[in-house]
């Protein structure tokens, strides 16, 4: 049975190429111990990557030579990798099993790019999915979280992840392979030790096939998620706030989840739901927290995502001859004389643009966000910012947006309106400079 279903997972799932080099990450486990010797019997030649998290002192040190002596007889190429957990776990203040994984993972990567390895099977089974599944549901996971472990996961494979534990064992027992026992497996005070020594035992007195029930369960819930992944990308990034409440719940609910996912960050479902709240009010202006740095923004009509709250606030920039990246809020393009102001319009997309009287500039000309108070004469007359932008109706986020230049004497412009009475040019005047401006078009034409 083991044979035939770690044979049907890497045809079904597609896991390997012809002639890709594999690597295994071998713990010196029951389950890596069969996952590994099944792949050299079928002549696929995988190394071997034994990462020591110097968390057991000798007995790691015993996993470790055991590893190597299993590789050396099976004449497989074999890579072992000393981390610190403890001192990394208390410098990122994460626990163990977290700092454990990400850096497992990361030595792995690294041993993937230096010997050009193109895929690393990992022994994650059945039993380990059960796991997986009940540890998400317990934290209030959706449907992306009932999908447990994938079988393949970019470069990663789990051969094995249609086995379930007593297959493996089974496996090993025929074969007269020796294996290791991790001692930190017993303790319970490990979340997953204890689902998988207190809690899977129960369920299993429920339903002796429980391995087959949730690999059934998880594998119906990754065909359901990737459907609504599919239609959650193909709503418009810039969708109306009335257009997205009137979405089904969890249509809404996946297109917030991929929009943080672009900022690399998955939220957690209590502040999707307090956005999806805030959304529902009317066109009132909203900020949501949704962590990591990430702040959503409703502003009327529009719905935005900010990686950091600073990133609305622009502190002054001194503007160059050339183009100007302002990050958030786009680029600002200088000319000094018409013939390069050609050639910028030529090559980018100007949103707005005006021409000043150099003569009249007052020192540099710098870049920076609206201030309350803001205000300068144009016109003929002083008007503020705020009235300014009243006038053109522009959503809060929008007058965050817009970037306000100025000089040593004040504001001169800001695209979309009229530049300070002070620089605008005469009609035979030759000394001029050229703005222009690349950002969001919507924050300038209502």
């Amino acid at each position: 049975m083991f044979s035939l279903k770690v044979d049907f997972a890497l045809e079904h799932y597609n896991m390997l190429e012809k002639e890709d080099k594999i690597v295994v990450a071998f713990s010196g486990g029951a389950d890596s111990v069969a996952l590994l010797h099944y792949l050299n019997k079928k002549g696929l030649r995988p190394s071997a990557i034994h990462v020591n998290h110097g968390i057991r002192g000798d007995e790691a040190d015993g996993d470790e030579d055991f590893c190597r002596d299993f590789c050396e007889k099976n004449s497989i190429p074999f890579c072992a990798v000393h981390i610190d957990v403890p001192a990394e776990a208390k410098k990122r203040g994460e626990g163990l099993e977290e700092t454990a994984r990400k850096m497992r993972y990361a030595e792995i990567e690294m041993l993937m790019e230096k010997q050009g390895i193109a895929k690393a099977a990992t022994a994650h089974h059945a039993d380990d999915n059960i796991e997986t599944v009940l540890f998400n549901i317990s934290r209030g996971s959706g449907i992306k979280g009932a999908g447990g472990i994938p079988p393949v996961r970019d470069r990663y494979i789990r051969p094995l992840i249609e086995c379930s534990r007593d297959e493996i064992l089974a496996y090993c027992k025929e074969n007269s392979l020796e294996y290791v026992t991790d001692s930190t497996n017993s303790d319970t005070d490990y979340t997953r030790n204890f689902i998988r020594h207190e809690i899977a035992p129960l369920l299993k007195r429920i339903n002796p096939e429980l391995c087959s029930a949730f690999t059934r369960f998880s594998s119906h819930a990754r065909r359901d998620n990737e459907l609504l992944d599919t239609m959650a990308r193909d709503i418009p990034s810039d969708i109306s706030r009335g257009e997205l409440i009137s979405l089904h719940p969890a249509l809404l609910t996946r297109f917030i989840y991929l929009r943080c996912d672009e900022l690399s960050y998955i939220p957690n479902s209590k502040s999707v739901d307090q956005l999806i709240s805030a959304l529902s009010m009317g066109n009132e202006y909203k900020r949501v927290d949704m962590g990591a740095g990430i702040t959503a923004v409703c502003d009327r009509q529009r719905l935005y995502f900010i990686r950091d709250k600073k990133e609305d606030s622009l502190d002054p920039v001194i503007l160059k001859k050339g183009k100007n990246s302002l990050g958030y809020y786009g680029n600002i393009y200088i000319a000094e004389d018409s013939e390069q102001w050609k050639a910028v319009c030529e090559s980018v997309s100007i949103t707005a643009h005006t021409k000043l009287s150099k003569d009249n500039i007052s020192g540099e000309i710098t870049a920076r966000s609206r201030l309350d108070g803001d205000s300068y004469r144009c016109g003929g007359m002083t008007r503020s910012l705020k009235k300014l932008y009243n006038s053109k109706k522009l959503t809060v986020t929008q007058r965050n947006r817009l970037p306000v230049i100025c000089d040593k004497e004040g504001i001169v412009w800001i695209p979309g309106f009229m530049p300070r009475d002070s620089v605008k040019i005469n009609k035979n005047e030759e000394n001029i400079l050229y703005i222009g401006y690349s950002g969001e078009k919507n924050d300038i034409e209502q």
